[in-house]
């Protein structure tokens, strides 16, 4: 069964989404499961103060990587991470979280 999200005490529900190759990702937590090739993935469209949690697989390496494009889903436009056109996790486990700061300008925290 899949998790729909964490919740605690007063605290706020943060949304979980299986993530897919070639798909947008979602605001909140984002994950892998086992793949054995690189995966890309576009950064949504983003309002201030968003943020993308995304969450690697054991199986992801050097080579199978998860590339997250700064391309916005939703307008092709490309926006920027960091300052570069996309990161990679290439770690197993790994993960990066990104926060929605101005027009097409995601930062990782």
């Amino acid at each position: 069964q899949l998790l729909q999200g964490i919740t605690g005490s007063g605290a706020a529900t943060i949304p979980i989404s299986h993530a897919l190759d070639g798909g947008s990702l979602a605001r909140g937590v984002n994950y892998f499961t086992a793949s054995n090739n690189p995966v890309t993935v576009r950064v949504p469209s983003g309002a201030y103060g968003d943020q993308v949690v995304v969450k690697a697989s054991t199986g992801v390496t050097y080579t199978n990587y998860i590339k997250i494009t700064g391309t916005i889903a939703i307008w092709g436009e490309t926006g920027a991470i960091d300052g570069q056109t996309d990161v990679k996790i290439t770690s197993p486990n790994g993960s990066v979280t990104l926060v929605y700061v101005k027009d097409s300008d995601w930062r990782i925290l």
